[in-house]
């Protein structure tokens, strides 16, 4: 989340730079769960955790007509100027919606997520909520996917905010995928968000270890001013439980 000025999924193909989970392996049916440590938590470009490591893990739960819930948390780092303002240390994040095909290639996904950061001062207006549209078509190994997320209401209290998303994905193998994403956010209270409206764009590998674990490595880059707008590397493993 865009931090202000202070901080400034596809998980590296849809989400805009959060590290990806590997495939899950499903001990319950429909039941799916994941814990990644990753070097820098970075959304949609930008840094959550001042450039510093995270542990990261989440539950899903997805039916067999297609309806999906689920929750995921991690570490953040907010700074703030003093013990009153309360910046938030973690990130949870809950979710749910409906996904399903069109035909043999097309697939589409639509749900709320709800932001939520536990121990922060709820002066700073840090949650919020999201309505997230994509739509994918996938061609053999390729898979390209176009998504919308819109809040009335984002981060910091900086109103109406869209995120829209270009994203790219290969199987090489059955063990490397890579993937590319370019995007674009935009805030209506720019002042409170902290930044103007900015692009975003990464690029990540993936390894698959097994069915339970797999590594990735991967670039960012946003066009804002300063250390926001520094490409950074990043790497993380992941594991699904």
């Amino acid at each position: 989340m865009l931090k202000s000025n202070h901080y400034v999924l596809f998980c590296a193909m849809v989400c805009g730079t959060a590290i990806a989970s590997s495939p899950s392996a499903k001990r319950i049916p429909n039941l799916s769960g994941n814990v990644t440590y990753t070097t820098n938590y970075l959304w949609r470009g930008i840094t959550q955790t001042r450039d510093q490591f995270a542990l990261q893990g989440g539950f899903d739960y997805e039916s067999n007509v297609g309806l999906y819930v689920g929750t995921w948390a991690s570490g953040v780092e907010f700074v703030g100027s003093g013990t009153v303002d309360r910046p938030a240390h973690q990130e949870l994040e809950f979710y749910g919606g409906y996904r399903g095909k069109l035909g043999a290639h097309l697939d589409y996904d639509i749900g709320v997520i709800r932001y939520d950061y536990p121990g922060s001062n709820s002066d700073l207006n840090y949650d919020f909520n999201e309505l997230a549209v994509s739509m994918g078509y996938q061609m053999g190994d390729l898979e390209t996917r176009f998504s919308v997320n819109r809040s009335n209401d984002f981060w910091g209290g900086s109103g109406n905010a869209t995120f829209v998303q270009a994203s790219l994905g290969y199987q090489i193998d059955s063990n490397w995928s890579v993937a590319a994403d370019l995007g674009r956010q935009t805030v209506s209270d720019n002042d409170a968000f902290g930044a103007e409206d900015y692009n975003v764009y990464g690029f990540s590998a993936e390894y698959a270890i097994d069915d339970y674990f797999s590594a990735m490595v991967g670039y960012t880059k946003t066009n804002l001013t300063g250390d926001a707008g520094d490409g950074k590397f990043y790497g993380g493993l992941s594991a699904a439980i």
